[in-house]
C-alpha cells in the first residue's frame, strides 16, 4: 500500500505541474512590467517599438516624408476621378504631426497642410506601408 500511495503522490505532482506550465509561461511572455517600459532601447541605442501600438514619430523621417507625399499625390488622384473635381489641385506643404504604428509593415497617422486649389487645409491621413515598401492611402479625412 506504502509503494501505491507513493505513486499516486507522484501523479498528482506530475497533473498539477500541467496545470500550472501554461501559466508560468503566459507570465513570462508579458514580463516586460505590462508596458510600462515605453522607453526602452534596443542595442542600436533606437526606441523600441511595440507591434500595434501608435508611437510619435519625427516629422523629418523620410518614410514619414514619403507617405506624405504619396497621401496627397494619392488623394489628388482620387479626387480627379470625380465630375466635379476633374482638374483639382492638392500640393502638401507641411507635414504637422506624425505617429507610427507597427503592423504587417508600418501604418502612418498623419496629419497635414495641404494646398487644395489654392486654398490650405488640414487632412489627417493614414497610410500603409507594406512590407514589400509599396504605399497604400487607407483613410483620409479633412479637419
Amino acid at each position: 500500500m506504502g509503494k501505491n500511495m507513493q505513486v499516486n503522490n507522484w501523479v498528482f505532482r506530475f497533473r498539477n505541474l500541467f496545470f500550472v506550465l501554461p501559466f508560468l509561461f503566459l507570465f513570462s511572455c508579458t514580463s516586460e512590467e505590462n508596458g510600462d517600459n515605453k522607453n526602452a532601447e534596443n542595442k542600436n541605442g533606437d526606441k523600441a517599438m511595440r507591434a500595434g501600438g501608435w508611437s510619435d514619430a519625427p516629422i523629418t523621417d523620410e518614410w514619414i516624408r514619403n507617405a506624405a507625399e504619396f497621401a496627397v499625390k494619392a488623394k489628388q488622384e482620387e479626387m480627379r476621378k470625380t465630375e466635379t473635381q476633374k482638374s483639382a489641385s492638392l500640393k502638401l506643404v507641411k507635414i504637422l504631426n506624425a505617429k507610427q504604428q507597427v503592423v504587417a509593415g508600418m501604418n502612418y497617422d498623419l496629419k497635414l497642410q495641404a494646398e487644395m486649389d489654392a486654398t490650405n487645409k488640414i487632412a489627417k491621413a493614414i497610410v500603409w506601408r507594406q512590407l514589400s515598401g509599396d504605399f497604400k492611402l487607407t483613410s483620409w479625412n479633412w479637419e
